[in-house]
C-alpha cells in the first residue's frame, strides 16, 4: 500500500508545483503590465506638463532697442498658444525674428526684441516754429519727429519767454490731447 501511495503523492506534489508555477508566472506577468502602463502614463503625463495649459501664466515681454524700454503686457492671442508645445512655439516664434521663449513652473514667457521706438515714445509730440508759425510735430524726439500740422499762431505773437521755450524744446507733451490743451492757452495769441 506505501508503494501504491509514493506516485500519487508525487502526482500531487507535480500538479501543486505546476499550479504554483502557473500563479506566479500569472503574478509576474501582471506586474510587468502594471510597470509599462506605469510608464505609459508617465509618458503622457510629462509631454501634458510640457503643454502650455489654459490655467498657466503667460508673460509677454517687449524690448525696444531705440528707447530703450521694456513694455511688459497681455499676450493678444492666449487662445493660439494653450495645447501647443514649448518646441511647436519656439517654431511659430523664432529667435531671429526676435523672439525668446522659455517655459518653467507653468509660467510662459515670451520676450521679444524690437528694433523700434515704444508707443509712448512714438506717441510725443512737441511744437516747433516752421515757417514763422507754431507748428506740432510728432515722434520720440526732436531729430526723429514728422511734422503734423501747422497753425494760425504766429511765432512772433508769443512772448519771448514762451517762443525760448519752444525754441529750446520745452513744449514736449506725453500726447497730443496734452499738447491740443497747451495750444488752446495760446489762441490768445493768434
Amino acid at each position: 500500500m506505501k508503494n501504491r501511495m509514493i506516485p500519487g503523492i508525487l502526482l500531487i506534489f507535480l500538479v501543486l508545483c505546476l499550479a504554483l508555477g502557473a500563479y506566479l508566472a500569472a503574478i509576474y506577468n501582471s506586474l510587468e503590465i502594471k510597470r509599462a502602463e506605469s510608464k505609459d502614463r508617465a509618458v503622457v503625463q510629462n509631454i501634458e506638463a510640457n503643454l502650455i495649459k489654459f490655467d498657466d501664466v503667460i508673460i509677454f515681454e517687449q524690448e525696444f532697442s531705440k528707447c530703450g524700454h521694456t513694455i511688459i503686457a497681455p499676450f493678444a492671442e492666449r487662445e493660439k498658444l494653450i495645447g501647443k508645445s514649448l518646441d511647436d512655439l519656439k517654431k511659430e516664434y523664432k529667435e531671429e525674428n526676435g523672439f525668446n521663449i522659455s517655459y518653467q513652473e507653468n509660467t510662459l514667457t515670451i520676450k521679444q526684441k524690437v528694433d523700434d521706438w515704444c508707443l509712448v515714445d512714438k506717441e510725443k509730440c512737441r511744437m516747433k516754429e516752421y515757417k514763422g508759425r507754431i507748428a506740432v510735430y510728432q515722434g520720440p524726439n526732436s531729430e526723429e519727429d514728422i511734422l503734423i500740422r501747422v497753425t494760425e499762431i504766429e511765432f512772433a505773437s508769443l512772448p519771448d519767454q514762451v517762443s525760448a521755450a519752444i525754441r529750446n524744446g520745452e513744449y514736449e507733451f506725453e500726447n497730443m490731447e496734452r499738447l491740443n490743451d497747451a495750444l488752446e492757452n495760446l489762441d490768445e495769441y493768434l
